[in-house]
């Protein structure tokens, strides 16, 4: 979301933009008690919807199934600790709790920061895999294993650590709003010492994973293709190419729906213009884009994996056996109920008689 507040320079340095808001237009609350709830619902099914297929059975000895579980959990910390708490305060009238005091500040911003940007870096690493597996298939067997995808998310992970770490020592509550927000910096190593973190974070946060993502692509499209034309293609005969497909289309959708924003904001730092009403409505449309990157894990890849259809129609037929199975228990409980008070009626019936 816009951040179109006070330290405009250093706020818009981010090309996603920051989910602590320090203004907005009227009316924008009452869109977001409508539409927040509904996208944290769609969200919520999606993505939990996703990891329980991709944590059971076969599913847990592809290595696909760590990155996409990653990002799924990602997804929903996203959705419940952003926007979640977000509309938590919207509709109620509890605070922001970033806005509470500096030391929550400062922890809140670090923690936005892992959050935020964890995904993008899940889905390189996922794309990574499939590259690897699709345009190098003799490195695939060692590289393109359960172990070296725990091992890349651990390292991800890690890297996020190292990257948010700074925003605790960047953000503080400001005096005059009593916002979370970067602190004003009061002379010139301050100022260097805040746009060289900018830069840095920026890139490991965006332009950098954006740059990785179009050009695996774009190579792994060629490769697709190629293997699609080939005769003589060799195939790994542990099912995980099943998901290349789904891969590639996580992929591309989240680099295609992150592109307009990060473009928009890359034009605004450039310019150094102030934002005004028109900007900040192309820029809520943009930010709406990318947040379909949160909800449609389960529909790209119920579309582009017959595998995933293969394994939700497996579990539908399970829990269809399951009921059929309660069902007729209870048919047969009742059953025998009837027997019981049938016999024990007619036991009554002749004691009486006699």
């Amino acid at each position: 979301m816009a951040n179109i507040s006070g330290n405009e320079t250093f706020n818009n340095s981010y090309i996603f933009s920051d989910y602590i808001q320090n203004s907005r237009p009227q009316g924008s609350e009452a869109q977001e008690k409508y539409i927040l709830p509904l996208f944290l619902l769609v969200g919520t099914f999606s993505n939990v919807s996703t990891l329980v297929i991709f944590c059971r059975g076969k599913q847990t000895r592809i290595s696909v199934s760590i990155y996409v579980s990653a990002y799924c959990i990602g997804n929903l910390t996203t959705l419940f600790f952003l926007y979640g708490m977000h509309l938590l305060t919207t509709v109620s009238a509890f605070p922001e709790l970033s806005n509470l005091n500096s030391s929550v500040c400062s922890i809140l911003a670090f923690i936005h920061k892992m959050v935020q940007y964890s995904s993008v870096w899940f889905v390189v690493g996922m794309t990574i895999d499939r590259y690897i597996a699709v345009c190098h298939p003799s490195s695939a067997l060692t590289m393109c294993t359960v172990f070296m995808a725990k091992v890349a998310v651990g390292i991800i992970l890690i890297g996020l650590v190292v990257t948010s770490v700074h925003a605790m020592w960047v953000y503080d509550i400001n005096h005059k709003t009593g916002i979370c927000d970067m602190f004003t910096p009061e002379n010139n190593l301050q100022i260097v010492h805040l746009k060289i973190w900018n830069i840095l974070s920026a890139a490991a946060y965006v332009y950098l994973p954006l740059i990785i993502l179009l050009i695996l692509n774009t190579l792994l499209t060629c490769g697709l293709c190629f293997q699609h034309s080939s005769s003589s293609t060799s195939t790994q005969d542990n099912g995980s190419t099943e998901y290349t497909n789904a891969v590639v289309a996580i992929s591309m959708l989240y680099f295609a729906l992150v592109l307009p924003v990060t473009l928009h904001n890359i034009v605004m730092i450039s310019s150094g213009l102030q934002m005004t009403t028109d900007m900040y409505n192309t820029l809520v449309i943009f930010d709406h884009m990318q947040r379909i990157n949160l909800v449609n894990v389960f529909f790209v890849c119920l579309l582009f994996s017959r595998s995933f259809r293969q394994e939700l129609h497996n579990i539908y037929r399970l829990i269809r056996e399951k009921r059929k199975q309660t069902v007729e228990m209870s048919r047969l409980s009742n059953k025998a109920l009837i027997t019981n008070e049938t016999t024990t009626t007619t036991v009554n019936e002749e004691d009486t008689l006699i």
